[in-house]
């Protein structure tokens, strides 16, 4: 998990079929300031250490504004980071900001959907 709102997550005991199991950190209680996940099974906000398997919280990025990327730059990003024949390129949307002033640009791929690399192996292309 890149970003959050709060910029916080929970991490839980991954399942025998799940990786390691994130949930962002929606809120803090208003009077005793623990970080609030949502249940997806009551639809309401509960203490993070509630969900079973709960181990901590981790720090992660808080957007806090995104920026249009000027025309013409590209994004590049490898499917395996081994591979160098699984790159590929695609347009930047975006550029966020998050609340320490990094920059993470946002690829627009071909189906619409616009994506934040994480940790992917990528580089950023300037135009000719």
């Amino acid at each position: 998990m890149d970003f959050t709102a709060t910029g916080w997550a929970a991490q839980y005991t991954p399942s025998a079929s799940d990786g390691v199991v994130w949930r962002p950190v929606e809120a803090w209680h208003p009077e005793h300031g623990a970080a609030l996940v949502v249940d997806e099974a009551t639809g309401r906000l509960v203490p993070a250490t509630q969900p079973s398997g709960f181990q901590r919280l981790h720090r992660v990025g808080r957007v806090v504004t995104a920026i249009p990327a000027p025309r013409g730059w590209t994004l590049r990003i490898w499917e395996n980071e081994k591979d160098d024949s699984s790159a590929f390129d695609v347009p930047i949307a975006a550029l966020l900001v998050d609340d320490q002033g990094n920059l993470t640009p946002v690829g627009h791929s071909a189906d619409s959907y616009l994506t934040s690399t994480g940790n992917q192996r990528s580089e950023i292309i300037m135009p000719e």
